[in-house]
């Protein structure tokens, strides 16, 4: 009776899904079944029957399921709560209890299968304790407290068994010497504000910009503790409230700042990649060998191939878009064509069978796919995991993963082996046995910290807890799903006298009273932080608490960490995040002369100087895929644009002559020259239309930019331009130390010159499809210095213009898009305007009157083609974006040693994976090597 509760509780489910099956329901998949569990748990929890039920039509579905189930699991034991009777036998009959006192401590609310287990003690035993949190001046929120005492208290007087005067513990002993505590012990249940007016020492509050800066704080304050202090690792307790945000973060940062933990891992099926592979093999079969869920087959490392004829296939499929049954049997002499048929072969064994049997089992569906498993030999691929040298350690539970599934499987079988089952049902019933597995893996270290949920927290012995995410939402939980029964539902049940767990304000009097008892457990110092921005970036309020500790305790100060610099500028080794550093013999390896760069280059080391080391050290690169990607979108907007302003220069076409239907043939032509060289836009009826739509955005780009031309007096001078060692323009060279410069080549979209008397002024204009616009901010933190790099390399090449005084113009971005304009803004008189306007540049201008004309001649109060206005004077307004000259080469400098700064350090070999950050804009958001930095 009720040995194995992992099989007890797999099994629960497998009878669900039976019962589910059996009724043809549509939902049989792991939610739903283990919603339907937990229900049906409230159900016998609080000794309700299904012909109780039976009087609320509401929830009659869930009913005829609890019923079915009431009737299979009869006499199976595998439910306490069927047992009481039995439970209640051993009670009577055990001989250790009739000369002992029990002692009951720990709850705040008893179903009545522990009512009955109670009362069971109380007739036998020698004497009972039963200790409560409560406190009389607090009477509502301890009403189910006083509901529990009055029914036992009632249950004692009928059974004649005596019932002594209760005990009342007024006097708190353990805070004498810590009067903040004492007050906090009193108050936290309170709704009223009771000054604290002394000094507040042991309670502390911390507000962080974001999650990330928290727990940073956090590991640094514990460093700080056990250094400084004298308090052990095994004194302090780290308590969260939202584990989807904090878990991961704290185990990893935790672990870089050499904080030791203890921890319960309960790891979860899918994290295996053996799991994965398993879950795939009909998903495969059902999807037609559709070549995502093969390339996930084959990553796996479980298949028939190794893992380089896998990578090889791999990379076939991704290139040439290989899917379905046809194309993988389809024979072939070359390597790829033996490697396809070694990859089908157990493949084409299943499918054979399950056409073969119209109407499969349960049991027969598993049989294959264990037959299946059997083939490729994968118990023996196990073994080799676990005994890797390397990897064996990271590989250690698979054995136990394996063994488990395997009993599972047994049980899958037992109880739904005859069966019958579609193919796509079967995979959900594989689904729901396969969740039911887990590993739980306990770190429990001598002297390490105690990290856990807030919620299933056991803390003894304990000095310091630190308590993260006391944030609105976060506590009190808003988290209001009351599972399949909803809370109208429950509510229509507990006016005929059927209740069924707690909800609404109870719920949150039984967080509060569960919160209470783990706070005041600690001994000596309460830390509360909460977070401005949760893990997605949008902002997120304090909790109630915190209003409440500010109230009762007029000295206590919120105090505001600034970010991970502050922990970083302190003297506390092994505190602040490692910092990875190559060795100087590694350094002058990769750079055995000088340092050749681009922009990109540049802008990737700012972003992140791992994602750098990754992309260009390593040349660690993406798998090329069989489809249409910004990256080719981007690669022809600038190409088609340079052949065409290069057309017009050469075949000097007048840019007035300009319209649509001349542009669009223009166009047409330089496209189908462009889709030669590259076929995948000619691939299919698909890329034809995407091509199709890109032409259309081409053709209003160009539009606009035939405009701006025209408003201006500058000329388009030259397209795609190369600054480097061969080309038209020299490159960059920066002196960043140990005898070694830095070289940065490069292209330029477009250059455009307007020449008066013995000056060049010169403007920059970079083809933007991406959303980018122009920052100051962004040139300052190195993220964005693509601009300012190509007037630096123009202005520094003295032969550019000849003896032409060279003066900068300006710098901008062109927006390439669809432009859409609203119906209702537009008119007969305003709409070339407004198109005008949706194609604005951003960027930035000299502070020259004279030159913004020469940019926008019809510009008057303010322009559409350059981020400029004009006051009524005629003068540059304020909102304009200009800098004089003289900032405007300050601004170059002060980029120049940016950029001297990153060459030191990458001299220095930092690659730290280090992201920039500012506020919703995270380096990691698109970083196509986010999985692999650890961050």
């Amino acid at each position: 009776m009720y040995t194995d509760e992992k099989m007890d509780k797999l099994k629960n489910n497998m009878i669900l899904t039976k019962i589910l099956l059996k009724n043809k329901s549509d939902n049989i998949n792991k939610n739903y079944i283990n919603e339907v569990s937990k229900t049906i748990k409230e159900f016998i929890k609080y000794n309700i029957s299904p012909e109780t039920l039976a009087i609320s039509h509401r929830i009659s579905d869930i009913n005829k399921i609890y019923a079915d189930y009431i009737k299979y699991t009869d006499n199976l034991g595998i439910i306490p709560e069927q047992n009481i009777e039995f439970i209640v036998n051993i009670i009577n009959k055990s001989e250790i209890l009739f000369d002992s006192v029990v002692v009951i401590d720990e709850f705040y609310n008893l179903s009545p299968f522990q009512m009955e287990i109670i009362k069971a003690i109380l007739k036998v035993v020698k004497g009972t304790y039963i200790a409560m949190t409560m406190d009389n001046a607090y009477e509502k929120k301890f009403a189910n407290i006083m509901k529990i005492i009055g029914a036992l208290k009632y249950y004692a007087i009928t059974q004649d068994i005596k019932v002594e005067k209760d005990i009342y513990l007024k006097q708190n002993k353990r805070y004498k010497d810590k009067l903040d505590l004492a007050h906090l012990e009193k108050t936290l249940l309170s709704d009223k504000v009771e000054k604290f007016v002394e000094n507040t020492v042991n309670i502390h509050c911390y507000s962080t910009s974001n999650v990330y800066e928290e727990v940073y704080y956090i590991g640094y304050e514990i460093k700080r503790l056990v250094q400084n202090e004298d308090y052990r690792y095994k004194d302090i307790v780290v308590a969260y409230t939202n584990g989807a945000v904090y878990r991961r973060d704290i185990i990893r940062y935790f672990e870089k700042m050499n904080i030791p933990i203890s921890q319960t891992n309960k790891d979860t099926p899918t994290n295996y990649s053996l799991i994965r592979f398993i879950l795939l093999i009909y998903n495969i079969v059902l999807k037609d060998f559709e070549y995502e869920s093969m390339n996930k087959y084959l990553k796996t490392n479980y298949t028939n191939v190794s893992l380089a004829e896998a990578a090889l296939l791999e990379k076939y499929i991704l290139e040439y878009g290989m899917s379905g049954y046809k194309a993988w049997i389809e024979e072939s002499e070359d390597n790829i064509g033996v490697l396809k048929k070694k990859v089908m072969e157990p493949f084409i064994t299943l499918k054979t069978k399950l056409e073969k049997n119209q109407v499969v089992t349960v049991k027969e569906y598993t049989e294959y796919l264990y037959e299946f498993l059997e083939y490729i030999e994968v118990r023996g691929r196990i073994k080799e995991k676990s005994n890797d040298e390397i990897y064996g350690e990271y590989n250690k539970n698979i054995v136990q993963i394996w063994n488990e599934l395997v009993k599972a499987l047994g049980v899958l079988v037992s109880i739904l082996g005859d069966e019958k089952s579609t193919l796509e049902q079967y995979l959900c019933v594989l689904d729901v046995t396969i969740n039911n597995i887990t590993v739980d893996e306990k770190i429990d270290l001598i002297d390490a910290v105690l990290v856990e949920d807030i919620s299933k927290i056991m803390t003894t012995d304990k000095k310091i807890l630190f308590l993260l995410g006391v944030n609105d939402g976060y506590i009190p939980s808003k988290n209001s799903n009351t599972g399949l029964i909803s809370k109208e539902e429950r509510e229509s049940l507990s006016k005929v006298g059927i209740d069924i767990g707690v909800f609404g304000e109870d719920k949150i009097n039984e967080e509060n009273i569960y919160l209470y008892n783990t706070l005041m457990k600690i001994e000596q110092k309460l830390y509360f932080s909460y977070s401005l921005q949760d893990s997605e970036g949008k902002s997120i309020n304090q909790a109630m608490l915190i209003t409440k500790l500010r109230k009762n305790f007029e000295s206590l100060v919120v105090h505001k960490y600034d970010g991970v610099e502050d922990i970083q500028e302190q003297d506390m080794t092994g505190c602040i995040k490692e910092k990875y550093i190559l060795s100087s013999e590694t350094v002058d390896k990769i750079y055995p002369n000088n340092i050749y760069m681009s922009a990109s280059r540049l802008q990737d080391y700012a972003m992140c100087p791992f994602k750098y080391f990754a992309k260009y050290n390593l040349g660690a690169e993406e798998k090329q895929i069989y489809r249409l990607q910004m990256l080719d979108i981007g690669k022809l907007y600038h190409a088609i644009l340079s052949m065409f302003f290069y057309k017009v220069k050469i075949d000097k076409i007048d840019m007035a002559s300009l319209n649509k239907e001349i542009i669009e043939g223009i166009v047409d032509g330089l496209i189908i020259k462009y889709i030669e060289e590259n076929n995948i836009f000619n691939s299919s009826s698909k890329y034809k239309f995407i091509t199709s739509n890109l032409k259309n955005i081409l053709v209003k780009s160009i539009l606009a930019m035939t405009q701006h031309i025209i408003n201006g007096r500058f000329i388009p001078t030259h397209f795609e331009i190369g600054f480097g060692d061969n080309d038209l323009i020299n490159p960059i060279k920066i002196n960043v130390g140990q005898n070694k410069t830095m070289i940065i080549k490069g292209k330029i979209d477009r250059v455009d010159l307007l020449k008066e008397d013995d000056k060049v002024y010169v403007k920059v204009i970079d083809y933007k499809s991406g959303n980018l616009t122009f920052s100051m901010e962004d040139i300052r933190s190195n993220i964005n210095m693509q601009l300012m790099l190509y007037m630096m390399a123009i202005l520094e090449d003295k032969k550019f213009v000849g003896d032409f005084l060279l003066i900068p113009a300006g710098v901008f971005y062109f927006q390439i898009g669809n432009k859409k304009i609203k119906l209702e803004d537009v008119d007969t008189n305003n709409i070339e305007e407004i198109s005008l306007k949706k194609y604005k540049m951003s960027g930035l201008v000299i502070g020259d009157k004279s030159v913004a004309k020469a940019m926008d001649s019809k510009m008057e109060a303010k322009s559409n083609i350059i981020p400029v206005e004009l006051k009524q004077d005629g003068e540059l307004g304020k909102r304009s974006s200009v800098l004089d000259v003289g900032d405007f080469y300050k601004l170059l400098s002060q980029v120049k040693e940016n950029i001297a700064e990153i060459g030191r350090e990458i001299l220095e070999g930092n690659v730290e994976a280090k992201p920039y950050k500012n506020g919703n804009i995270g380096a990691c958001d698109y970083c196509e090597y986010k999985d692999i930095c650890g961050m």
